[in-house]
């Protein structure tokens, strides 16, 4: 739990006297503690129940019946920089509280979004609304820096789809394909929220910067192009890999087809030469069966440099 001060000149760590915004980060207080806030300001106690799930839905909620002045409940999704986990463990929900007297951030365990709010904006953020726009344009850098990611990704299964490609390459497009669908779906939930957000006139009034309110928006219609283009390539790949497993599965089965008319021709040999009409030719030599084999050999081998020299296009 961290105390921080917004006045004027920019943001300062502070104390529970001075401060005005409270940092709740999870699993660094007590549920009782939490209890207690909740009680303290008569808020709703499923107000900070969001975790950290995929699904969980961006959302914009004006507060009735509580000890704070027109306060408003404002849920956004950020990205985790952890790579190692997957997607859906690296979303994680922004739950914030802000009145005209306090403003209550609640984010997950080990996120890094308040920190690198402070890095870039510490000292230009002048109130609250500021706090809330530079929040939602950091999370739209998160969702930026992870869709470059992507991109390298996909370059390199590109690569791979053009030469030699196994296993571990289909993996890859799923998990990216899975990616892209996850960030897809959030930032398609949080442009709603924060349209409505944008809409509310005393917010933007209070908020007094447009060019923040632009960079949102740009930031919005970046994401949603990179998403757009980088589904249509991971498409394309997938379809190139579907085409390269089509023709080595038709080049197995003509090569399997081959075999077997190869492998038939001695049986053919031997049976006719082994049909007991008329007496059997070569009864009584001892080169007759080295003479059917032989002829039997001779002509596989010409048929099978015929079946690999013949064009079936």
């Amino acid at each position: 739990m961290s105390y921080y001060r917004v006045t004027s000149n920019g943001v300062e760590p502070s104390d529970k006297v001075e401060g005005n915004w409270l940092v709740l980060e999870e699993d660094k207080f007590s549920k009782a503690t939490l209890l207690k806030m909740v009680d303290e300001f008569s808020l709703p106690k499923e107000l900070f129940s969001a975790r950290n799930a995929a699904e969980e839905v961006s959302r914009l909620e004006y507060l009735r019946d509580t000890r704070l002045n027109d306060p408003i409940s404002l849920v956004l999704v950020d990205l985790k920089a952890d790579t190692k986990r997957t997607i859906e463990e690296r979303l994680e929900p922004v739950t914030i509280v802000k009145s005209n007297e306090l403003l209550i951030t609640h984010v997950c365990q080990g996120s890094s979004l308040i920190d690198h709010l402070l890095q870039r904006e510490q000292n230009n953020i002048k109130n609250f609304e500021q706090v809330i726009a530079h929040l939602a344009y950091t999370t739209y850098n998160h969702f930026i820096a992870e869709l470059a990611n992507i991109k390298r990704t996909i370059d390199d299964l590109d690569q791979a789809a053009r030469g030699k490609s196994g296993k571990d390459e289909l993996v890859r497009l799923t998990d990216t394909q899975r990616k892209i669908v996850y960030i897809d779906q959030t930032l398609q939930d949080q442009r709603e929220t924060l349209d409505e957000l944008m809409k509310n006139e005393t917010f933007l009034r209070k908020l007094a910067d447009e060019k923040i309110s632009y960079d949102i928006k740009l930031r919005q219609r970046h994401a949603e192009k990179m998403i757009g283009v980088y589904r249509d390539l991971l498409d394309s790949i997938s379809d190139l890999f579907v085409s390269i497993m089509d023709r080595s599965l038709n080049n197995l089965m003509k090569y399997l087809d081959s075999a077997a008319l190869i492998i038939s021709i001695p049986s053919l040999f031997a049976g006719i030469w082994g049909m007991n009409v008329g007496g059997l030719p070569g009864t009584k030599s001892k080169l007759a069966f080295l003479l059917v084999m032989l002829i039997s050999v001779l002509v596989s081998i010409v048929f099978g440099i015929y079946l690999r020299n013949k064009d079936y296009s």
